[in-house]
């Protein structure tokens, strides 16, 4: 027999005791996102009160059946969130108590990366997000030379404070403030770098002049961005949300494992959420990120082997295909939102990326995106192209209901083995097996105590930005100016 109940903690942590005795509506779960609302009702009189029913207690929610035997306890948690509202209800028939349950994902949504009083951050190489870096101070002296071309390098006599410049501290690829108030005026500026070395960076300046025993005096010498990897970039995002938050996430994210995807970005007063949205957009296709039960955090590529197959003879009771074009997007139109202020301003990005064949089947169908985040060409490229390869197909989703193997053995499966993210194979479709591919991946499982609803999306590369992308452009054209600090 299959039992679903809930254990009670305080907002403190203490465990309050449990609900044996619940009605259980079931909810969501999907990649690029987690665990949804939860809804339970329980059978008390509308003057019930408990220490347990108090807004803000964190209710987690277990099962019990035949698969749970071998477990620790023989139960398997399959959900957690917080009470979110509750209300009483009482019609002279029914008297029920019905408690909506918040997942903590959701708080990823409402706080903003910041250290200390800064809410602006940048991506750094050493430790992932950070507040930008000054080299040097008014005493500390360069000469400016031009060894080749258009590149100019700074490098620091050892007059004065040591700026600590080395390949290490100024990488290739350091967006760099710089500023000087005895340079000439066509060497100051914000440039890319291209070079650097112990005392010296080199950037690409066709306007630079040849100057030497210049102090910074009350200018700055300044590194903006460095170009991270996606996964330290997340890291460093989710360190910061515990540490500025009571409750706290982990991830299965491992500082020397990488994506291979490097940006140089800005993150201005963004929330968790939007971070982790944002690092999708640039991930490499097949990624996806995953908040489960344990307020784990995972961001991965699919997997490269099967983990479940279901057989339309056997485990699927219904199943539906549906074909989309209203989300195909062909062409991109990047912009950065910089206007540029002469050398003082950062590049101006305004690029087009599109895919001829899908011009070609659908007609032009236009994504404009504005992100002020993006500072370099090559991660205006990272995102514009990545955008392009999971916009521009037809999107077919598959939908298939897997009854439960507790209530009908012969043609059940262990529901709750099923998580958003895994791989399947679905077997006996042999008038669809255009669609029907190995290995697809499952975007979203609706979970109740007797069935499972999966939608699996063909190709899985594909990615919903359509209104989403709209939204963030408007939401970072109002942040373009707005203060890095608070006070």
């Amino acid at each position: 027999m299959k039992k679903i109940f809930a254990k009670v903690y305080s907002t403190a942590g203490y465990r309050l005791g449990e609900w044996d005795e619940l009605i259980f509506s079931g909810f969501t779960k999907a990649i690029n996102s987690g665990l949804s609302d939860c809804v339970i009702e329980l059978a008390e009189t509308y003057d019930y009160t408990d220490t347990k029913l108090m807004l803000g207690n964190r209710v987690d929610i277990y099962v019990i059946d035949k698969d749970t035997t071998a477990l620790p306890d023989g139960v398997l948690k399959i959900y957690s969130g917080f009470i979110s509202a509750y209300e009483p209800i009482s019609d002279g028939k029914v008297n029920k108590i019905v408690i909506r349950l918040m997942p903590y994902n959701t708080l990823l949504g409402l706080d903003i990366l910041k250290k200390t009083n800064t809410t602006t951050l940048y991506t750094f190489a050493d430790d992932g997000l950070d507040t930008e870096r000054s080299f040097g101070d008014s005493t500390t002296q360069f000469d400016i030379t031009n060894p080749a071309g258009s590149t100019m390098r700074y490098t620091w006599d050892g007059t004065g404070t040591d700026p600590v410049i080395s390949a290490t501290t100024i990488p290739a690829g350091t967006v760099m403030y710089i500023w000087g108030e005895n340079f000439s005026f066509d060497n100051n500026g914000t440039f890319e770098v291209i070079a650097s070395g112990a005392n010296y960076f080199e950037i690409t300046n066709s306007a630079g002049v040849a100057e030497s025993n210049k102090t910074l005096g009350t200018g700055m010498l300044n590194a903006f961005s460095q170009p991270v990897d996606l996964v330290r970039i997340l890291i460093s995002a989710i360190d910061y949300f515990n540490a500025n938050n009571d409750h706290t996430f982990s991830t299965n994210c491992v500082w020397e494992v990488v994506s291979g995807v490097n940006i140089t970005y800005m993150f201005e007063q963004k929330t968790y959420r939007e971070i982790l949205d944002t690092l999708l957009s640039y991930a490499p296709l097949g990624w996806y990120y995953y908040i489960d039960e344990n307020d784990k955090v995972y961001f991965q590529s699919k997997s490269t082997y099967n983990l479940h197959t279901f057989d339309i003879t056997k485990h699927i009771t219904s199943f539906n295909i549906s074909r989309n074009l209203e989300k195909t997007k062909n062409v991109i139109l990047l912009w950065n939102g910089n206007l540029g202020s002469g050398n003082l301003g950062f590049e101006e990005i305004y690029k087009n990326y599109e895919d001829t064949d899908s011009i070609s089947k659908y007609g032009r169908r236009v994504l404009p995106v504005v992100d002020y985040g993006i500072y370099t060409e090559d991660t205006a490229d990272e995102i514009g192209e990545r955008l392009l390869a999971k916009n521009k197909d037809i999107e077919v989703k598959i939908q298939i209901e897997v009854v439960d193997n507790n209530f009908d053995p012969v043609r059940g499966y262990d529901i709750e083995s099923i998580q958003p993210g895994h791989t399947c194979t679905i077997r006996g479709f042999d008038k669809y097996s255009e669609y029907f591919q190995e290995e697809m991946v499952i975007e979203k499982v609706v979970y109740t105590k007797e069935k499972a609803v999966l939608t699996i999306t063909v190709p899985f590369i594909k990615e919903v930005i359509t209104q989403k992308g709209i939204n963030k452009s408007v939401q970072d054209i109002t942040r373009s100016s707005m203060p890095e600090t608070y006070t």
